[in-house]
């Protein structure tokens, strides 16, 4: 390798002129055939490209070890990973298998009919259907109004009908499981209580307040034939309240009967 360099005198040993990064063992200066007016000064490393290249394939030696090292790990880490992931996935498919067997069983062993509960699936396909028709307004507001109308007429209170009417609506609350009573629950019992003269039947208080079949329904068909919705529907006490129900089976209505 040769490098052309600044001016110097001849003879001069300068070992700074040497490229940083460039391994040498020895170096020396001499003059060439230039024809100038200035000498020009070459430099002749001599053993340069005998000392890198044995350095350059020691250091891709150890980078291939090392990546040789690198891709093995990567490659036991990747078989490990796979042997888990399908551990898993073998777990998984055991565990549904295991439930699948679990409602195939009860389904078979329950003497019980499913059937989903959708509109677009009609009534009438079903074996001996059972239907309960309730009203989303549990309490009827006229004849909430009527009842209101009597106590007040029955001059036992100084309310008005509006403020009695208030009253009444409260016992809507007793649909819901968590009731709690305060003042105005008090009051409302005070005064049924005046107005039946003692102790009153607040079930039958509802069956009156709940809105009647005959304001529900207008015609009733079966078999192909109108019939006559009052025949077909009782009036019947369920989970939901009264409601109006066809071919309805459970016990009676009152615990007494």
């Amino acid at each position: 390798v040769i490098y052309t360099v600044m001016k110097v005198p001849k003879g001069y040993y300068e070992k700074s002129l040497i490229p940083l990064g460039t391994f040498m063992k020895d170096s020396w200066i001499h003059s060439g055939p230039h024809k100038s007016s200035h000498p020009q000064i070459t430099i002749l490393f001599r053993g340069t490209k005998q000392m890198r290249y044995p350095l350059r394939e020691k250091e891709k030696k150890g980078k291939r070890k090392k990546c040789n090292s690198i891709k093995c790990w990567s490659h036991v880490a990747i078989r490990r990973c796979q042997i888990l992931w399908v551990i898993i996935h073998y777990i998984i498919i055991c565990f549904l298998v295991f439930i699948f067997y679990i409602f195939y069983h009860e389904f078979m062993t329950t003497p019980l009919v499913t059937s989903a509960d959708t509109n677009d699936h009609k009534t009438t396909t079903l074996p001996f259907p059972a239907i309960a028709i309730c009203s989303v307004n549990r309490i009827s507001r006229q004849s909430a109004t009527e009842l209101a109308t009597n106590i007040f007429k029955a001059n036992i209170t100084n309310q008005t009908v509006d403020e009695i009417l208030i009253l009444i609506m409260r016992l809507g609350n007793l649909y819901i499981s968590n009731f709690d009573t305060d003042n105005h629950d008090v009051e409302l019992d005070k005064l049924l209580t005046t107005y039946h003269n003692g102790i009153y039947d607040v079930t039958e208080i509802m069956k009156a307040l709940t809105p009647q079949c005959s304001m529900m329904l207008s015609k009733c068909k079966l078999h192909g034939n109108y019939s006559d919705c009052s025949t077909l529907f009782k009036f019947r006490k369920t989970q939901d309240g009264y409601c109006c129900t066809f071919n309805y089976v459970r016990e009676s209505d009152d615990i007494f009967e």
